[in-house]
């Protein structure tokens, strides 16, 4: 059993979000809001935008994945989000 860790491309999604939502599917019960919750955590793959996502998979199935997204990266987006705020202001 080889587990292979590689970069996420984008025919990984389905299966990346997939992974995401089993993983934490068995503690449903203990979340208030589990339909937002698993919404949130089935998009997974959208994180490859905002950081380094990187899968493991066994025998060519995608069987885990974790995203990094560095300090500077949210800093980045936050003053992204800020700036398209500002934006809608009206003074």
């Amino acid at each position: 059993m080889t587990f292979i860790l590689r970069d996420f491309e984008s025919s990984d999604a389905t299966e990346v979000n997939e992974v995401a939502l089993a993983a934490f599917r068995e503690y449903s019960s203990i979340y208030d809001d589990w339909e937002t919750f698993s919404q949130n955590i089935g998009r997974m793959a959208s994180l490859a935008d905002q950081g380094e996502l990187i899968v493991a998979t066994l025998a060519h199935k995608v069987v885990g994945a974790v995203v990094y997204i560095a300090p500077q990266a949210q800093e980045q987006l936050l003053c992204r989000e800020l700036a398209s705020s500002l934006t809608r202001v009206r003074l």
